[in-house]
């Protein structure tokens, strides 16, 4: 018998196929958040404030750019008042629906990777000073995550990187994430520099602290140096 009758033999000895369907379909997978319960204050606000959160992210992408990512300022009226605490807890949040880079910007006083409690072999900052790329500095403790440390000191850089025309790499990740937060700092110190290479800014004041003109004054402050202030978030101690 050639092998091609032994096939064909074969093949009509089946008379039917029953296909036996799932009991029911798997479960889609949730997205995840970025869990930083275990950050001090970090956590409890995403606890608590997630929703709140989740809207302002979405209302951020509404007001960016035609295309690619959207850039968000989260700057200070002055240091102290809690830019990163708010720019991680919105980033971690802002994960669960879309991909997202958050950026330490701060350069008089960088510690987003200490207070996301990250290791940080290397800062954006050195990369770029040794004509490296973007990506050896990248670090990505979540799903849909992506952070962007600064050295621990990179004082006397501020000029160079956050100049109007400096962070080319920001067009490069605006075609990679849906929304990209820099934690400013202080807008009197490094979050103005950044000003003119967002799409919009959030204020941070301390409500204990500010009095209405401080925020004004940095509202106005960062208006004049070409970004659109979104709003204002205030923290409580």
């Amino acid at each position: 018998m050639s092998r091609i009758e032994a096939l064909r033999c074969s093949v009509e000895d089946f008379r039917s196929v029953t296909f036996m369907p799932l009991s029911k379909a798997p479960a889609a997978t949730p997205p995840r958040t970025a869990d930083f319960q275990s950050i001090p204050i970090v956590g409890q606000v995403i606890a608590e404030l997630s929703e709140p959160l989740a809207e302002l992210a979405r209302r951020i992408q509404r007001v960016g750019a035609v295309s690619g990512g959207t850039v968000v300022l989260v700057t200070g009226c002055r240091s102290g008042v809690g830019c990163t605490t708010v720019a991680v807890a919105l980033a971690a949040v802002a994960a669960s629906e879309r991909q997202v880079l958050l950026v330490d910007a701060d350069f008089c006083a960088p510690g987003l990777a200490r207070a996301m409690q990250l290791s940080a072999p290397r800062g954006w900052d050195e990369v770029a000073e040794q004509n490296g790329t973007m990506d050896d500095a990248l670090l990505h403790p979540a799903q849909r995550l992506a952070v962007l440390p600064l050295s621990p000191s990179p004082r006397g850089r501020a000029d160079r990187f956050a100049s109007p025309a400096a962070p080319e790499w920001l067009a490069r990740f605006r075609q990679e994430y849906s929304l990209i937060v820099l934690d400013g700092g202080s807008v009197w110190e490094s979050g103005s520099q950044w000003a003119s290479a967002v799409d919009v800014a959030l204020v941070v004041c301390d409500s204990d602290r500010t009095v209405a003109d401080e925020w004004a004054r940095a509202w106005d402050r960062l208006e004049e140096a070409g970004t659109h202030v979104m709003g204002i978030v205030e923290t409580f101690t």
